[in-house]
């Protein structure tokens, strides 16, 4: 039973230390500044949910939002590309290829 504690507590660290990683990225990520491109593109800003102030499931917070830009691909796959280098923008931009 201890072996398996340890097993789930290094996994919750490694999820831990990859969403830091991932918001981290978002944080340097050009589309996302407050002074970044004013493009047609660019998200609209989120309302407020009805729970505000309660905790939120970031993930379907996120996959929400790009099914509402009718993008078919979830929060999984735009953090699987930008943890890969790539950029909110290049996702948006092959998402919206893909959709043509």
């Amino acid at each position: 039973m201890a072996l398996q504690k340890q097993a789930e507590d290094r996994s919750m660290a490694a999820k831990r230390e990859r969403l830091r990683l991932f918001l981290d990225r978002l944080a340097q990520d050009e589309m996302l500044a407050a002074d970044g491109p004013a493009t047609a593109d660019r998200a609209k800003p989120a309302a407020a949910p009805a729970g505000a102030g309660l905790p939120a499931d970031a993930a379907l917070l996120l996959t929400g939002l790009l099914r509402e830009r009718g993008i078919a691909e979830g929060a999984d796959q735009l953090m699987e590309h930008v943890l890969g280098g790539g950029s909110v923008e290049t996702f948006l931009q092959r998402a919206a290829a893909d959709r043509r």
